[in-house]
């Protein structure tokens, strides 16, 4: 009995301080692949004759993110990577040639460059349905389908808080409606968007 006393005397303070270690480590973690909220706002302009554009269209956008990281990394050095699966409800305005709105829901991968904790690159590839009742030249259907590829930077705005981020994309935007209706000239455009990450 006064054995265990006096073991316990001598180690139970550093038996607390390795468990809030072992506590700040996990949360350290946890912060990191926690899911996370986003809103991007920006806009964006096709060119006619790019590919297979014909009119020019431009967008204001607001989307709504939902980001669930992956705990594993991938890759060594300056490559170590984290994917990230990105739900999004874009919300377009197009302003020309005709006024209307876009509305769908896309699905992406994204792969964040995590050597850097401060500012992270990423680039995200994704798709998914939009309906519209926009009328174009060239277009048809309401339903029709986007595909998207882009390149980002997020940087952390709250070391304290790893979920609190800023970030700005660039996006290549094509939208059609797959072959559903006739004619089917495709929208090509880029677009720029800034965003900020909540939970």
């Amino acid at each position: 009995m006064q054995l265990t006393k006096l073991i316990y005397r001598k180690y139970s303070n550093r038996l607390l301080l390795a468990l809030l270690a072992l506590v700040a480590v996990n949360s350290a973690v946890a912060d990191e692949t926690a899911n996370s909220w986003a809103m991007l706002v920006g806009g964006g302009s096709s060119k006619a004759g790019w590919a297979s554009t014909y009119q020019q269209v431009r967008t204001l956008d607001v989307i709504l993110r939902h980001q669930r990281p992956q705990a594993k990394t991938r890759g060594s050095g300056r490559w170590v990577n984290r994917k990230s699966v990105l739900i999004e409800l874009p919300i377009s305005w197009i302003s020309s040639p005709d006024k209307a709105v876009v509305a769908g829901v896309t699905f992406n991968a994204a792969w964040y460059l995590t050597k850097n904790l401060k500012r992270q690159p990423y680039f995200l590839i994704g798709g998914g349905p939009v309906y519209t009742r926009v009328e174009i030249p060239g277009t048809s259907s309401n339903l029709r389908g986007i595909y998207q590829l882009g390149i980002g930077v997020e940087f952390r705005t709250d070391e304290n808080n790893p979920s609190n981020k800023m970030f700005a994309e660039l996006r290549y935007h094509h939208m059609s409606n797959g072959g559903l209706e006739k004619p089917n000239d495709s929208i090509n455009s880029l677009k720029l968007l800034f965003g900020i990450s909540f939970r």
